[in-house]
């Protein structure tokens, strides 16, 4: 029951489940039991959803215990708890704790589970994402080449699983400046979609995504736009030209365009998203209404006032007669419809709708938020202007 209840995630229910199965099998097979541990490593995994942090590291560390006593028989089991605890740590923020607990994971993996591929090479991704999380620079790069070399050995040449491998470790080491390696990592990857997939595969095209990204960061502004656009071509023949993937392909285009400078063109593939939104969900829908708060961020970015202000109007009118009393989104639109006014110098229509996004965002969010406060002091601002 305990494991139906994860995987809907009903995590409180599940630990109340989980908690009486561990009472049952410590009464019936032993508190130091294998079916006990099996619990315990549960128990930890739900804690961590719930941010229990304590709580999850004390039943990890006693399945850890109990499955020690057993070695060469339940290594995955303790893998797993290994793997757990980690993910604990690294929410916790105790990083070294984390990279310690992978470290006897992968060695557990190396050791006893050779032929288990898939789970080597995807700690060496976790455990060099952490040690780039610590800023460890060289143990990440280091971590990182291991576990390309182990990546390589193991996998037949233009085999998919190395593909897919060789995008997540693309990531890394972009993060960590080694560009060309990361450019050859992904070129390797999109060789070997091309051969298993065709070239009309979602995987492929999210590598030509990744791959137009890291033409940008180094300045290779006409190849990456032709990459982003055959990726977008491609996508258009995958999905057709109705699928909701296309929505944020559309808006994904019109950012890379506006980080580029080309704020016009970008203004064409928002228009796509924003028509391909009301065609797909309907022109009274929320998510119409959220595009057009979006994109009106941008417009409003790019000094585009009237278009900006068209936009939040459209959104508003909608939202009024979805959500007659408000909600966060109309607390989104009121202060984007603030802003524009503040450009244009009306602080008196300024400080009336940041009331209302005030209003809004107090009432449906709940606790610190970053909008909340960003409203707040804008309004404070304007109060020495108006009042």
């Amino acid at each position: 029951m305990g494991s139906v209840l994860i995987a809907q995630k009903r995590y409180k229910e599940a630990l109340e489940s989980l908690r009486i199965a561990l009472e049952i099998s410590q009464e019936k097979f032993g508190e130091e039991s294998i079916e006990a541990a099996s619990c315990l490593n549960k128990i930890g995994f739900v804690c961590s959803e719930l941010s229990r942090f304590d709580e999850a590291i004390t039943n990890l560390e006693l399945a850890q215990k109990i499955l020690a006593k057993f070695p060469g028989e339940f290594e995955n089991e303790l893998c797993l708890s290994y793997q757990n605890a980690a993910k604990v740590y690294t929410k916790w923020g105790r990083l070294q704790r984390a990279i310690n607990n992978l470290e006897k994971a992968l060695e557990l993996k190396l050791n006893s589970f050779g032929n288990d591929r898939d789970n080597a090479a995807g700690l060496y991704l976790e455990l060099s994402r952490v040690h780039l999380k610590k800023r460890n620079y060289k143990q990440a790069l280091d971590v990182l080449n291991k576990g390309l070399d182990f990546t390589k050995n193991v996998y037949p040449n233009g085999h998919v699983k190395a593909a897919d491998l060789f995008v997540e470790f693309h990531q890394i080491s972009s993060s960590l400046g080694e560009n060309s390696l990361a450019l050859d990592l992904l070129n390797s990857a999109l060789n070997t979609y091309a051969l298993t997939y065709t070239v009309h595969s979602g995987p492929y095209v999210s590598a030509l995504v990744q791959l137009a990204n890291m033409h940008a960061k180094q300045g290779n502004v006409q190849e990456a736009w032709s990459t982003i656009t055959h990726a977008l071509e491609i996508n258009e023949k995958l999905l057709g030209n109705s699928h909701p993937d296309l929505i944020n392909m559309f808006t994904n285009m019109g950012s890379w365009l506006v980080k580029n400078g080309k704020g016009d063109e970008a203004m064409r593939y928002y228009d796509k998203a924003i028509e391909l939104t009301k065609r797909i969900y309907g022109a009274d829908n929320e998510m119409t209404a959220i595009t057009c708060i979006n994109v009106s961020s941008i417009c409003l970015a790019l000094g585009k006032l009237d278009r900006a202000r068209g936009l939040v109007k459209q959104a508003l009118e909608l939202l009024v007669k979805l959500f007659p009393e408000g909600n966060e989104i109309t607390g989104k639109a009121f202060e984007n419809l603030g802003a524009i006014f503040m450009r244009e110098e009306k602080y008196q229509d300024a400080y009336d709708d940041y009331k209302k996004a005030h209003v809004s965002y107090a009432k449906y969010i709940k606790g610190s938020d970053p909008a909340k406060l960003r409203v707040k002091e804008i309004l404070n601002i304007l109060e020495e202007k108006v009042l």
